[in-house]
């Protein structure tokens, strides 16, 4: 997979990533991992660009001149990708794969190496765990970058490819008219790993952000980006109304741009908020906060990319065996089953509805369903139980017992 959207390399830490390509040298598939990387050492990889190989992955550096031309011209021709998609085009004519799996992001590398794969008959394949473009990576959303960026994300790069891998059911059904193949892999993660935290650490937690056991706790975690405000907004306006808000404790884990504002907000509204600031994945520190909170929080605004999603913070929140309450969007509604409720994402009285709602309901019977769909849907064992299928599905019904991957 071309893992590369970051220009640091690949480094370990997307669960999802980290398990399928795991769970395929497992299964004794010869896995290649692919990363993106911009530093150069000398004039030499500056002017030529290199490939560097690493315990974990092979980084692709392309030359520098190509980055600066792409700066100058806004990468409106996608200059850049064009060569760090030959530089991957080498390496797979020099590993001879059987399938390649690239991401939806950078969108100029899919458009490229799209258009080699077909000439050069690469059986290649796409992950899209989202909407990249509609997610961020033009925000003049009537720019024609915008439509040219959607035009190849959504249009041309699924017709060039063999077939793809999405995230939830609505992905799949949104990519059915123009994509061959499609497969769901959900955001994975490992719920081991959300129930091992001591005691100890949960006291020095309770300490440290001054955590109330005898208030219902709400947490929400995440970068706080303006598509997630609203819905915090929403959340602080709707506790604020409750009467018996006192007995309310919000906890938000996260930083951002806009955290100086709800500081603020939260203060006005005379709320009891904790904010921790950022906390590192899977961190002892995060983990002690989700099991000592009650209620997961799910922000969203009610836009194509966030129904295509159900998110890694949602898939980490029914780890940890917590209840939710989530804005009723499609692919987040595949996993609520019992679990949690359902919020009209542009409606603050249906929200404080089911905040009041929840804070009456039996938590501990959710959070039993949380775990059962856990493990049933998102956990290690869920993927080796479509192994198997997803082999086949690279396969294109080929014979091969053993094959070679570039992730």
């Amino acid at each position: 997979m071309y893992f590369g959207w970051s220009y640091t390399g690949y480094r370990k830490g997307w669960q999802r990533f980290d398990f399928i390509t795991s769970e395929l040298r497992k299964a004794g598939h010869e896995v290649y991992v692919i990363g993106l990387k911009k530093t150069w050492n000398d004039k030499k990889q500056k002017l030529l660009g290199y490939f560097e190989k690493t315990d974990e992955a092979i980084n692709i550096i392309g030359p520098k001149w190509t980055s600066m031309i792409g700066n100058i011209f806004i990468n409106t021709l996608f200059i850049d990708d064009f060569f760090e998609a030959i530089m991957f085009l080498i390496l797979c004519l020099k590993v001879k794969p059987d399938a390649v799996i690239i991401q939806n992001e950078p969108v100029g590398f899919s458009f490229w190496f799209t258009i080699f794969s077909k000439i050069f008959k690469i059986k290649t394949f796409a992950d899209y765990h989202d909407l990249i473009v509609r997610l961020g990576s033009y925000p003049n959303k009537k720019g024609i970058l915008y439509k040219l960026g959607i035009l190849i994300n959504e249009r041309i790069v699924p017709r060039n490819i063999k077939g793809l891998t999405v995230t939830t059911e609505f992905g799949k059904k949104y990519f059915s008219p123009v994509a061959r193949k499609i497969f769901i892999i959900r955001e994975l993660v490992d719920p081991e790993i959300y129930n091992n935290v001591s005691e100890e650490v949960k006291n020095q937690i309770i300490s440290k952000f001054n955590i109330n056991l005898n208030k219902h706790k709400i947490l929400w975690t995440g970068f706080i980006h303006i598509r997630h405000l609203k819905s915090l907004v929403m959340l602080f306006k709707a506790v604020s109304d409750i009467p018996y808000k006192e007995k309310i404790q919000i906890i938000i884990v996260g930083s951002g741009e806009h955290l100086p504002y709800l500081m603020r907000l939260s203060k006005t509204l005379s709320l009891d908020v904790v904010y921790t600031g950022y906390l590192p994945p899977q961190s002892q520190s995060l983990i002690a906060l989700y099991k000592l909170s009650d209620i997961g929080f799910m922000t969203g605004v009610n836009e194509l990319f966030m129904h295509f999603v159900a998110g890694l913070k949602l898939s980490e929140y029914l780890a940890s065996e917590l209840p939710v309450i989530a804005p009723s969007l499609h692919g987040i509604k595949e996993v609520i089953k019992g679990n949690g409720v359902l919020y009209n994402p542009d409606d603050i009285n249906d929200l404080k509805q089911k905040i009041i709602f929840m804070l009456n309901a039996d938590l501990k019977e959710m959070s039993h369903a949380s775990k059962e769909i856990a493990h049933k849907l998102l956990s290690p064992m869920a993927f080796r139980n479509i192994l198997n299928d997803f082999i086949n599905f690279l396969k294109c019904n080929e014979r091969e017992n053993k094959i070679k991957i570039i992730f």
